[in-house]
């Protein structure tokens, strides 16, 4: 079946081949017959060669007999395929196929008119012909110059339109036009849960990441800063010089200060990672955009003058040609 496969498309390549060949002959033939209509082109023709212009004249006065010789080929070919597409079942009805390839039905009707139909008819063999990889138009000169051009043409049309809009809303936020308590009405408020979500997972994780794995650690150091104050403090040296139990209470004493610290330590880090931390967040986010929602906040014009900080940057990023390091 694979043999029988590559022989079909190697038999329809073929006849692509030789349609492709025929259309452009036949539209060369168009092009040239246009101009031999024009006198100024004839005289020209007449110059240069009295013979040629003397045997074509009479072909230039009936040349729609001559073009419904390739019309008649084109109808051929045409219902050809029409046939191979029913028996192969291309499409769901019969007749379907002729408004499916409406370009080759128009391109042999022999008017003016439809004669430029004739070229969809190369683009398709040629699309054909590339997917079947018998040519590669991708790296042909014609077609990277057209890639280059038309990226160059996009990105400076795209950049200007971007610049625009970003001046637009710039413009809207030096003015005081409400766009910084739309976007904190229509954009932070509705989600002020997530973001408490967020922000409560993220302390947690942090915890995590700097309490719970070096607990141990933090330990020491709070043992160390305990141990450091009690040598400071003059109390706990009055205690220490009591006979006997002086020292015995002091060390006790110490003990018990840094257990303390460890205890409320561990009960203050319990504490941000619990339902209530959660809640002092999102009451907290909740204060926040009320401030950003007031125009004459120092939250709303912070805000502000971060955002058209972050519109120049974006502006100058847009403004680079990429273009120019793409193609040098």
């Amino acid at each position: 079946p694979m043999e029988n496969k590559k022989s079909s498309s190697s038999c329809f390549l073929i006849i692509d081949c030789i349609m492709l060949l025929l259309i452009i002959a036949n539209l060369s033939w168009i092009f040239f017959d246009a101009l031999f209509e024009s006198q100024s082109f004839r005289g020209i023709i007449n110059w240069a060669s009295p013979a040629f212009h003397d045997f074509y004249l009479p072909i230039h006065s009936d040349f729609l007999k001559y073009d419904l010789i390739f019309v008649s080929i084109y109808i051929f070919e045409l219902v050809c395929r029409w046939i191979k597409s029913i028996l192969d079942r291309e499409f769901s009805k019969w007749y379907v196929f002729p408004f499916a390839h409406w370009y080759d039905v128009l391109g042999c009707i022999p008017i003016g008119a439809f004669h430029s139909l004739r070229i969809l008819r190369v683009v398709v063999i040629l699309k054909r012909m590339q997917e079947l990889g018998f040519i590669d138009w991708k790296n042909t000169f014609l077609i990277k110059t057209y890639q280059k051009y038309m990226a160059i043409i996009t990105e400076e049309v795209s950049d200007r339109v971007v610049t625009q809009v970003l001046d637009g809303m710039a413009s809207e936020l030096q003015q005081g036009t409400p766009v910084l308590h739309q976007i904190t009405e229509k954009a932070l408020s509705p989600r002020t849960h997530e973001i408490s979500e967020w922000l409560s997972s993220s302390v947690t994780q942090v915890i995590h990441d700097t309490y719970d794995i070096r607990r141990t650690e933090f330990h020491d150091h709070i043992r160390e800063m305990v141990t450091i104050a009690a040598a400071k403090s003059q109390d706990l040296s009055r205690i220490k010089q009591i006979p006997l139990l002086g020292d015995h209470i002091g060390e006790q004493l110490e003990r018990t200060i840094t257990t303390m610290v460890f205890d409320i330590t561990d009960q203050v880090i319990d504490y941000l990672r619990s339902d209530l931390s959660t809640h002092i967040i999102n009451e907290g986010i909740s204060t926040v955009i009320k401030h950003l929602e007031d125009p004459k906040s120092d939250a709303n014009h912070l805000v502000q003058e971060i955002l058209l900080d972050t519109i120049e940057v974006l502006k100058q990023q847009v403004q680079i040609q990429q273009w120019k390091t793409t193609y040098g």
